[in-house]
């Protein structure tokens, strides 16, 4: 059975999100992960405004809003090198699906060029998901961020360079970010950057699962309570090599019960 894919339309807001084929790895160190972000600063902007995002070894996330008509007849105009009138939603679809492709096979490309690598790299068509609610919009943030803990990556949210967090929070005055996202925006919000602060350190993603009714990665209907990630202990992982990495996603269900909700 064919999946069903949200039309991505002007003005409305997405979480979008993607993975690497089988067991394949998208980013393999810290120069991977700059590309990538290099390739979104040169083909996101001319059609959407991101807000946040999380880039993990396998896969990444994106919450962002697509430009209005206007802005994107002018960047049609810029990119094709003709005026054309975008009125006809699937042509638009269209149009924004394929800059998005085009992200990720040229990543891909120089990906497979560097690494003597052939074949795809991503799952394709990339998975996207309406946002409609306001409500929404700060747990979105807030487990896009939160990723890279709840994968195992690292214990706390500033411990990974490879979201937004950093760049929101203003701890990177050191360097300029590769890719920017629109922080005031999000910082308003939360109602200004203490109270973005205290959500990611208060809120768990036992109250953001809830939120969901179904499972991005199997499908299936939440049915019990979750479990808060941030107060299991380590020594429900002692088989693996490193206790905060979990191999696989029915290691992740069995030490976090119903956390899969939201792993794609």
């Amino acid at each position: 059975m064919t999946e069903y894919y949200e039309i991505l339309l002007p003005g409305e807001y997405y979480h979008l999100y993607n993975r690497a084929v089988g067991n394949e790895k998208l980013f393999l160190n810290s120069e991977n992960y700059t590309f990538f972000l290099k390739k979104c600063d040169k083909y996101l902007p001319l059609i959407s405004d991101t807000f946040c995002y999380c880039l993990l070894p396998n896969h990444f996330h994106l919450f962002l809003r697509i430009k209005e008509l206007l802005d994107l007849e002018n960047s049609y105009k810029m990119l094709k090198g003709k005026q054309i009138s975008l009125l006809d939603s699937h042509f638009v679809d269209q149009f924004l699906v394929g800059q998005f492709s085009n992200l990720c096979s040229s990543y891909a490309k120089s990906f497979n060029k560097v690494y003597s690598r052939k074949g795809r790299l991503f799952v394709d068509p990339f998975s996207r998901k309406i946002v409609k609610s306001d409500s929404h919009f700060n747990t979105l943030v807030f487990y896009i961020h939160g990723n890279a803990v709840h994968h195992g990556y690292c214990r706390n949210l500033e411990d990974w360079p490879h979201s937004s967090y950093l760049q929101i929070v203003n701890k990177q005055k050191q360097f300029q970010p590769q890719f920017k996202v629109c922080r005031e925006e999000v910082l308003n919000w939360f109602g200004g950057i203490d109270n973005f602060k205290l959500y990611h350190n208060k809120a768990d993603y036992g109250n953001l699962i809830l939120s969901m009714k179904k499972c991005y990665c199997c499908k299936k209907t939440a049915k019990r309570e979750p479990a808060d990630f941030r107060n299991r202990p380590d020594k429900k992982n002692t088989d693996l090599k490193n206790p905060l990495v979990l191999k696989g996603a029915s290691s992740r269900r069995k030490y976090f019960p119903m956390l899969h909700i939201f792993l794609c």
